[in-house]
């Protein structure tokens, strides 16, 4: 069968078939490869086939090896298309992210579903998938746990402060350490932001005394 070659230079510069005529449809077939730069960042989405013309018609047909939403690798790294992308006749070919790979690992899919969604709890220790994934712990195994912690930095009688520790394992997230007097939900302040170096633990420490009281907690957020 034929071979599509795509060159991919860089986030914006790649090689793009546009399909312009009103009645255009795509059917896949034969060979895609894919030629990439180096470094290109995990998770990019190149519209590598966009239907203008009539592009409500679904993309129809395989690549050799390559079933939609399946992994494949090429070029030394993990990518898998996605047709189901902007309105059905539109082709994306994506570079896996870290989160996507890492869920690849553990649950066998690269999608945030069923037990591989960010908020199921699969090995019941009460930490969902994506503090996880966050704290870079195993998340199909109850004894893989590393909750933040929180200790109290000074010595009576000078004021004491409240310290969060925590291993900030991932750099596709962000990291908000937040602080509270009272608990109410709109009390929380963010006092520390991705603070630290990626891959190492982090210790952050209030400015306010805990006296009378004081809270600190972990927010993660994602793209």
């Amino acid at each position: 069968g034929a071979t599509w070659r795509v060159r991919l230079d860089s986030a914006t510069a790649y090689d793009q078939l546009t399909l312009a005529g009103a009645s255009s449809t795509a059917t896949l077939g034969g060979i895609l490869d894919i030629v990439a730069a180096p470094g290109l960042p995990a998770g990019t989405r190149f519209r590598i086939l966009r239907n203008q013309g009539n592009p409500a018609a679904p993309v129809s047909g395989l690549f050799a090896g390559r079933a939609n939403r399946t992994p494949f690798t090429a070029s030394g790294r993990t990518w898998y298309l996605d047709t189901n992308v902007g309105s059905g006749g539109d082709l994306d070919l994506v570079l896996a992210s870290d989160r996507e790979l890492w869920r690849q690992t553990h649950f066998g899919t690269l999608f945030a579903s069923a037990n591989a969604a960010d908020l199921a709890d699969p090995d019941g220790d009460g930490v969902p998938n994506l503090l996880e994934y966050a704290l870079g712990t195993t998340p199909a195994d109850a004894a893989s746990v590393s909750l933040p912690s929180v200790q109290v930095s000074g010595l009576s009688p000078e004021p004491l402060f409240l310290q969060l520790a925590f291993l900030r394992a991932r750099s596709d997230l962000t990291y908000l350490v937040e602080a509270s007097s009272t608990l109410a939900p709109d009390s929380w302040t963010t006092i520390a932001t991705n603070p630290g170096t990626v891959g190492q633990s982090v210790t952050v420490t209030d400015s306010v005394s805990i006296n009378p009281r004081r809270f600190l907690r972990l927010r993660v957020t994602s793209p």
